[in-house]
């Protein structure tokens, strides 16, 4: 009975989570990886990428895109 509550929406949320999640850890590898950032600003680089998960991804990638000399520190 589980396999007919299955429905598109439901396939779309699930696509967007794990999208999401491979997005989140790929950025969480690009900041731990930064050998500019301190440990304070590699924590709330995570903390910012966690709480605004899109904007904070979008911004971190514009902010090493800005700068890719310190991006292979």
């Amino acid at each position: 009975m589980a396999l007919l509550a299955y429905t598109f929406g439901t396939g779309l949320l699930i696509a967007a989570i794990v999208t999401w999640a491979v997005a989140w850890l790929v950025g969480a590898v690009a900041v731990f990886r930064r050998g500019d950032l301190g440990i304070g600003g590699k924590v709330l680089w995570l903390v910012i990428l966690l709480v605004l998960p899109i904007v904070g991804l979008f911004v971190f990638y514009l902010w090493q895109a800005a700068n890719p000399d310190r991006s292979r520190a």
